[in-house]
């Protein structure tokens, strides 16, 4: 009986380290330093765009902390910083700087990858991340 109790309590702090910091285990999927694998769009691109979009891959960095902070680097020429918070279907991340908010409309998440897309007007962009490893 004093096993069964054991195990009962390893079971049950077990639970609570997989939402440490009070996140959901949807949201801990999200928290991590990403990087650009893939940039897809509906429109055609010129070949010095396209070139704009090789260096934004290369630089372009998305981490997403456990405070539900976030920084971002490779759009601007600083690094923009704010808050982010998913919807209880963890299908919208929505990133909230000092300067502008915006959806992330969520395809795909797992441990290793985040696909999104974005949309604006007839415009629809989907881009595909890679969550490097500490």
């Amino acid at each position: 009986m004093k096993n069964l109790y054991f195990y009962l309590l390893i079971s049950i702090l077990a639970g609570f380290g997989a939402c440490k910091n009070g996140l959901s285990e949807k949201e801990a999927l999200f928290v991590g330093n990403w990087r650009m694998q893939n940039y897809e769009t509906n429109e055609v691109i010129s070949p010095e765009y396209n070139t704009d979009i090789s260096n934004l891959k290369s630089r372009f960095r998305l981490i997403l902390l456990e405070d539900k902070t976030f920084l971002r680097d490779g759009f601007a020429a600083t690094t923009e910083t704010g808050e982010w918070f998913i919807n209880n279907e963890g299908t919208l991340l929505n990133l909230k700087s000092e300067n502008q908010a915006g959806t992330l409309f969520i395809e795909q998440i797992d441990n290793t990858t985040m696909v999104f897309s974005i949309e604006e007007g007839e415009t629809r962009v989907k881009i595909t991340l890679t969550k490097m490893q500490n």
